[in-house]
């Protein structure tokens, strides 16, 4: 199970420095005050967002990785906004700037959300489904785990 979270966390994490890296390469679009805010959040939502979202319906995304998101949307608004960190604006009034209602993350809980739905309704023969109601056969034991070198230790001892 550890290897499966790792993965996701490095696609996470892949995701966030590819859309980066296209926000920095647009920063001549950003700043340009001669482009609308509208044209500059479609931008930003077309070729940022769709590369940083890209598989995200599967996501677990701890606290560390959503402010991350969140700091990666600031980043382009900001730019856009045309505001320096350095003034000190904060990220409440750049999103009224901006208009921007809605944030990263809600984008993504939607799609998640968007996602469940599709596999609750899909037919039961169908491979996704079953494996999203599987569950394992064994059991856990309820209480302490036995401590095996310790039971073993008590029957040599008897």
């Amino acid at each position: 199970m550890d290897n499966i979270e790792g993965i996701g966390k490095e696609n996470i994490k892949h995701r966030i420095e590819l859309s980066s890296k296209i926000i920095s390469s647009l920063n001549s679009i950003w700043w340009d005050k001669h482009i609308w805010k509208d044209t500059k959040k479609y931008i930003g939502k077309t070729l940022v967002e769709s590369v940083a979202m890209y598989g995200s319906e599967v996501w677990t995304i701890n606290k560390h990785y959503k402010n991350r998101l969140i700091a990666l949307e600031m980043d382009y608004l900001r730019r856009s906004a045309r505001k320096s960190r350095l003034e000190h604006v904060t990220n409440k009034e750049i999103r009224n700037i901006m208009e921007a209602e809605e944030s990263i993350i809600e984008r993504i809980e939607e799609k998640e959300l968007k996602c469940l739905g599709h596999l609750l309704r899909m037919e039961d023969e169908r491979w996704p489904k079953q494996l999203y109601e599987w569950l394992p056969n064994r059991k856990k034991k309820r209480g302490r785990p036995i401590n095996m070198e310790r039971k073993h230790e008590d029957n040599n001892a008897s």
